[in-house]
């Protein structure tokens, strides 16, 4: 739709115009019918011819000419009427299949003669006049761009006055649509318990509104059609490979697909890394000096692991002096390098024992 604002100073001008006497109002050669004649002057005064048209009775016509009226200074018409004559304007040109639907508003004097309308610069003239103030005009080339314009015909005036309004064009012809573009890299796994989230990158040359559609949608996932993110979070259960997955942009005429994919869910990465230790001691029978130790007077055992021999720290503290057997749970899987101390009922801890290495499994 064109701006409007050019259109107000149109009416303006057509009004400030009309009030001189000129400008405004255009002649229109073949409205001298209308008009019965034009004005001419002497430089000092201006008349307008009128004929009215008497028929006798042998049939012949007899033309008696109207008064003269003198004027003084520049060129005056001198109407037949009052009122305020001027340009319509044109609000909206519409295209509605093979029709241009038409629609104006009149601010002034409704024109006894009606409108004209002027498509590409041609008066259709009687083709599509008329006395309302919308058209519908069929018949034209829908592939190029048109320009209308509507003419008030004020033929209450003497001679008759026209005037304009703004132009008001179709669209242009719209070139062959570019289809949109997608593009984007999908991650191809995901763990039991994580996040997956998507959102691929497209784009239209035309800025056609673009919406997103998906094939393989896997169950455990979403999808926003209007910026194409799958997104989701895979439960226990829905381990394995959903493939195939296709994720198209459209752009209502032209199509775009993104490489099928695939997405692996894997199981619960904390619970597949992980494993456990079995462990198991005989527990001492003598002190460092030599004395005996009895099983009643061992009160606990700390249970140390690392990674190298020289790292050890403890993990567990075992308050349980008969116990001579642990299982380690929840270990990352992998070697490990093993220790245990004894403490009594005095709280009085022993050095580690031998350091032997373990492989936790799942």
């Amino acid at each position: 739709m064109r701006s409007l604002q050019a259109v107000f100073t149109t009416i303006t001008l057509g009004i400030i115009l009309s009030a001189c006497g000129g400008g405004g109002s255009v002649s229109e050669s073949d409205q001298l019918g209308d008009a019965q004649g034009t004005a001419v002057s002497n430089g000092s005064e201006s008349t307008t011819p009128t004929t009215n048209d008497t028929t006798t009775d042998s049939g012949q016509a007899t033309t008696t000419p109207a008064p003269s009226t003198p004027t003084s200074g520049s060129q005056t018409i001198v109407r037949a009427d009052t009122g305020i004559r001027g340009a319509a304007n044109l609000a909206a040109v519409t295209v509605s299949g093979s029709d241009v639907l038409l629609g104006w508003f009149q601010p002034n004097d409704i024109p006894s003669g009606g409108y004209d309308i002027i498509i590409d610069g041609v008066n259709t003239k009687a083709e599509h006049r008329t006395v309302n103030t919308t058209l519908t005009i069929g018949g034209l080339d829908l592939s190029v761009q048109h320009c209308f314009v509507v003419r008030a015909r004020y033929t209450q005036a003497l001679p008759t006055e026209l005037y304009d309004s703004n132009s008001q064009c179709t669209d242009g012809p719209q070139g062959e649509n570019q289809a949109p573009v997608i593009s984007g890299n999908p991650a191809d796994s995901v763990a039991v318990g994580d996040t997956y989230a998507f959102t691929p990158s497209a784009t239209d040359n035309d800025n056609d509104e673009l919406t997103f559609s998906i094939a393989n949608l896997p169950a455990w996932a979403d999808f926003d059609t209007q910026t194409g993110t799958l997104s989701g979070t895979p439960a226990a259960g829905d381990e394995g490979d959903y493939n195939n997955i296709t994720i198209s942009v459209s752009d209502g005429a032209g199509e775009a697909n993104l490489a099928a994919f695939s997405i692996a869910v894997t199981a619960d990465a904390a619970t597949a890394a992980t494993g456990s230790m079995s462990l198991r001691w005989v527990a001492p029978t003598t002190r460092t000096d030599g004395s005996p130790l009895n099983l009643a007077d061992i009160k606990g055992y700390c249970i140390y692991i690392g990674t190298t021999r020289n790292n050890l720290e403890m993990v567990v503290d075992l308050t349980e002096g008969d116990r001579t057997d642990y299982i380690l749970d929840n270990l990352e899987l992998g070697d490990y390098y093993v220790a245990v101390s004894v403490y009594d009922q005095q709280d009085v801890m022993s050095s580690y024992s031998n350091v032997v290495m373990k492989s936790v499994v799942n």
